[in-house]
């Protein structure tokens, strides 16, 4: 057991290895800059009604849980010290301006990225009625292979299932990469990435192994 509980928590480390990543070594001109392409992208595929929703929706998100939440100044206060407090503290007297600054415009990154992900998720949640439409039909048709298969001596392909499932995780587990992504993405991407997982979806549900 002690050996497959690593497994569980794969993909939060490789959320946070890419956030890590990102963090420290992307600029933040690079940020603002996929930001301005993406957001370009939107209104030439969606209009420019889309992208206003999902960043007034993303800038209500960012500053109840960052600003006014205090996690911003809290943060801040925590990585970047007053000049008096340098003053106190034994050893940060002597640390260069330089580092304090390379720290600041760290935080800004970190910034940056959320407030891109509040906006990625806005304008997913444009699609909802879209993936529900997909979503659904695809659920209920594997269902009802799987009902048909129970009662009589339909093949149920194991194979079919376990790759079914394996899609599953590696498109979710990409769209999650994604979101914090510091590229510009299409704008049709994440609503066909998560339409082919609910296909996906149905598919492992009709090949589910029968239970007498």
């Amino acid at each position: 057991m002690k050996s497959i509980r690593p497994r569980r928590f794969w993909l939060l480390w490789l959320l946070l290895t890419e956030l890590a990543v990102v963090v420290l070594l992307v600029p933040v001109d690079w940020i603002q800059q996929t930001r301005v392409h993406e957001i370009q992208r939107v209104e030439q595929r969606l209009g420019p009604d889309a992208p206003h929703r999902a960043m007034h929706t993303a800038h209500g998100w960012f500053q109840a849980s960052l600003i006014r939440s205090g996690a911003y100044s809290a943060l801040h206060h925590f990585l970047i010290p007053s000049e008096a407090e340098r003053q106190r503290s034994k050893g940060l007297e002597y640390l260069e301006d330089g580092w304090f600054a390379w720290v600041e415009e760290r935080l800004d990154v970190l910034m940056q990225l959320i407030d891109q992900l509040y906006v990625r998720v806005a304008l997913l949640r444009l699609w909802w009625p879209c993936l529900l439409l997909a979503g659904l039909p695809a659920l209920w048709e594997g269902w009802v292979m799987r009902c048909m298969k129970r009662t009589n001596f339909s093949h149920v392909s194991p194979v079919i299932h376990h790759y079914s499932v394996r899609g599953v995780l590696f498109l979710t587990s990409g769209l999650g990469m994604a979101l914090l992504a510091p590229v510009p993405l299409e704008p049709m991407f994440m609503p066909a990435v998560l339409i082919t997982a609910c296909v996906l979806a149905g598919l492992a549900l009709g090949h589910l192994q029968k239970r007498i």
